[in-house]
């Protein structure tokens, strides 16, 4: 299915259960905030620009609810901007995290702590060391666009989605087979996803 028909059907369920989750999202991405980020990371999927088309992530005042497998969409303009943070201590350390961290990736993705090419798209709600980051220069066997999780600290980088559209249907299944609790605090509200999600 397609990011609009899987986002058709995520937003059908949140209307129904978590509305105040849509008031969070923001508007389409704007051409300028689109071309800032090719300017740096390359060529973007269409499936990635159909769903900033959409959504330009959640609000900076916002938490997400956790929406996405517990982790918040990140706007365009703070993915790049976690994407520098990274990519800054990444080239301070000259590398080094590379030898130290011992990373063990998943096949189809670069043995490295971080690379210029990767695009932080979401972070966990509850975690910041918690990313998923759209892979734009995968290894041999690994698919441009896929969405990898990366935890700093920990040494595995796992492929959790081969798209965006995949990642998102998945959500959209989880919302509707009703694997995923609504739990409610007076005004609070989060959705708690089972641990075999991209957490």
């Amino acid at each position: 299915m397609t990011v609009l028909a899987n986002w058709q059907r995520i937003e059908t369920w949140l209307r129904a259960n978590v509305p105040e989750a849509l008031d969070e999202l923001q508007g389409p991405a704007s051409a300028g905030s689109f071309e800032t980020v090719v300017a740096a990371v390359g060529h973007l999927p269409e499936e990635y620009r159909g769903l900033m088309g959409l959504h330009d992530g959640v609000a900076a005042s916002g938490c997400g609810l956790g929406v996405f497998e517990g982790f918040v969409l990140n706007s365009l303009d703070r993915a790049l901007r976690a994407r520098d943070v990274m990519l800054e201590v990444w080239r301070a350390n000259a590398g080094q995290f590379d030898v130290d961290a011992g990373m063990v990736p998943d096949a189809g993705v670069r043995k490295c702590w971080w690379h210029e090419h990767w695009l932080p798209i979401a972070v966990s709600s509850d975690d910041s060391r918690r990313t998923i980051f759209l892979d734009l220069a995968p290894a041999p066997g690994g698919r441009h666009g896929q969405l990898v999780r990366h935890v700093v600290d920990v040494d595995r980088l796992r492929v959790v989605a081969v798209s965006v559209s995949a990642w998102l249907e998945r959500i959209a299944r989880a919302l509707e087979d009703g694997v995923v609790a609504v739990e409610r605090q007076g005004d609070a509200v989060l959705l708690t996803w089972p641990s075999a999600a991209a957490r």
